[in-house]
């Protein structure tokens, strides 16, 4: 039987911030309750709040204003309580969460066991089934039952070590209004037990109000999420008294903005910018591994990050983050050397180059700059790349169809809400209906780990698979993110892979 977890509530996490003006679990003294904070973010998700279709960005930005899961992940990328006050693993297959007793939607439905039933029926085995959370986040799931109203028990397939960080983003679901509504409805006007209620979601724009009722109530009468595409507008927003958070600002405007009287949080972001490698197409260059590890050492990624984050971001050697279960860090990223690079050209067959086509979603001004910077230095080994940006929804449905056009495309590589190595291979691995790269050795590896118990035994698997994975990679890695944050006017600000404590914001007094 495993060991129950007792509680260690958000203040006992480690903040990655650098600038913090507040505590979490209430507004600081220099706060005042009640007025609104106006958000600007480079993108609303395009599914607005269906549960079952985000990981990652832009959702984690905006959904834990209105949902709870039933843990939080910390910055070491380890599961705190939060919706579950405790977890065991009482059969091998089998975890049991006790849940938080007295909290209500804010609708006034219960919180139980029900409503987390309710949530794997439509997420996991409904509508969802094939949607991302599924897919990618909790595809070992076969059962979910209540034991009570406070207790529910979670089986899988196989044993599952990670299952009490995936229910990070297992959002709770009120049966009664779900099933009014619908999934549709309920993307569009969801209801959820955090410190926010949404009360429209427009194109451009989402407005909340605080939730009195929630477990962590919210300290502003109005939130409001405005969508702003552009780096520049958003730092104007910001500097001007538009907005008092603005996310993705720009590396290079830091200076300017700090000398606008803005603070810049800077936040660990749970990803790795990789231009990913379409190896299924067919007669594509970046079949061969050799020219995959050419493009790795034709791009200067230490001068990217030098010149478009001022040193700020660390450079990605392995499709993992640094704080990721399985992260090897023995390995140092790839070395920039052109000519070893046109030597691996030529040993694959390629001693003039050839054309390459990447399809990008270039949300900032710095996205752009730093695809069109790699793109410049391909090109002087030869490769002549031609860069076409898509729409993140396009790009969304290209990944879980495989149906690139390119012979490699961006992409993100996503590690929360587990933080660990498998994670990653969740897309990379050859077990995915839609991959688009395969290495069955590491592919092997990365599933026996997925079904180990012992956590070093575990962690020295993934390792290991980080190194075969060194001398055949599935992309160009690029930067492990950092997220730069304009914030003024606001106390208690601070972020945790991304997510900031939206329940204890408030309008600096």
């Amino acid at each position: 039987m495993g060991q129950l977890v007792r509680p260690r509530y958000w203040m006992s996490l480690v903040v990655l911030t650098v600038v913090v003006t507040g505590c979490t679990g209430a507004p600081s003294d220099d706060s005042a309750g009640g007025g609104a904070v106006r958000v600007a973010i480079a993108e609303l998700p395009p599914a607005q709040a269906d549960p079952a279709q985000h990981l990652g960005r832009p959702a984690v930005l905006i959904w834990p204003a209105f949902y709870d899961g039933l843990t939080f992940i910390d910055s070491a990328g380890d599961p705190e309580p939060w919706l579950a006050t405790g977890w065991e693993l009482t059969e091998p297959t089998v975890w049991t969460f006790q849940l938080k007793e007295g909290v209500e939607f804010s609708n006034g439905e219960p919180f139980d066991a029900a409503s987390i039933v309710k949530a794997a029926d439509e997420i996991l085995f409904g509508y969802g089934a094939e949607a991302p959370v599924r897919l990618n986040l909790l595809p070992t799931v076969t059962d979910v039952r209540a034991v009570s109203d406070q207790v529910v028990e979670i089986e899988t397939e196989d044993p599952d070590p990670l299952l009490p960080k995936r229910v990070a983003q297992l959002y709770p679901l009120p049966p009664e209004y779900f099933d009014e509504v619908g999934s549709e409805g309920f993307a569009a006007a969801p209801i959820g037990t955090g410190p926010y209620v949404v009360d429209d979601w427009s194109p451009g724009r989402v407005t909340m109000s605080a939730n009195p009722s929630s477990w962590r109530p919210g300290q502003v009468d109005t939130l409001e999420f405005i969508e702003i595409p552009e780096s520049s507008s958003r730092r104007a927003a910001i500097t001007s008294g538009q907005v008092e958070i603005a996310y993705d600002i720009s590396p290079t405007d830091v200076e300017d903005v700090e000398a606008g009287g803005v603070e810049v949080h800077i936040g660990t972001d749970p990803r790795i910018r990789t231009i990913a490698f379409f190896q299924r197409r067919e007669g594509s260059p970046v079949a061969s591994a050799d020219v995959r590890l050419a493009l790795n050492h034709a791009v200067n990624m230490q001068q990217i990050i030098d010149t478009f984050y001022a040193g700020r971001a660390p450079i990605a050697s392995q499709a993992a983050t640094s704080n990721a279960t399985g992260y090897n860090d023995q390995l140092s990223p790839y070395a920039y050397d052109p000519e070893l690079a046109q030597d691996l050209l030529a040993d694959a067959g390629y001693p003039d180059g050839f054309p390459m086509s990447v399809e990008v979603v270039a949300s900032t001004d710095l996205d752009k700059s730093l695809y069109e910077a790699v793109a410049q230095d391909l090109r002087a080994v030869g490769v002549e790349v031609e860069l076409r940006e898509i729409p993140f929804a396009e790009w969304r449905e290209k990944l879980y169809s495989a149906g690139w056009e390119s012979d490699a495309f961006s992409f993100s590589i996503a590690f929360d809400p587990t933080f660990d190595v498998s994670r990653g291979y969740q897309n990379l691995g050859c077990d995915v209906e839609h991959a688009f790269f395969c290495d069955e050795t590491v592919t092997d590896m990365v599933r026996q780990a997925d079904s180990m118990v012992d956590a070093d035994a575990r962690a020295a698997l993934l390792r290991d698979a980080q190194e075969v994975a060194y001398d055949n990679p599935p992309a160009i890695f690029m930067e492990e993110r950092v997220e730069l944050i304009g914030v003024q006017g606001v106390a208690g600000f601070e972020t945790v892979n991304l997510i900031a404590p939206w329940h204890s914001i408030a309008v600096a007094g």
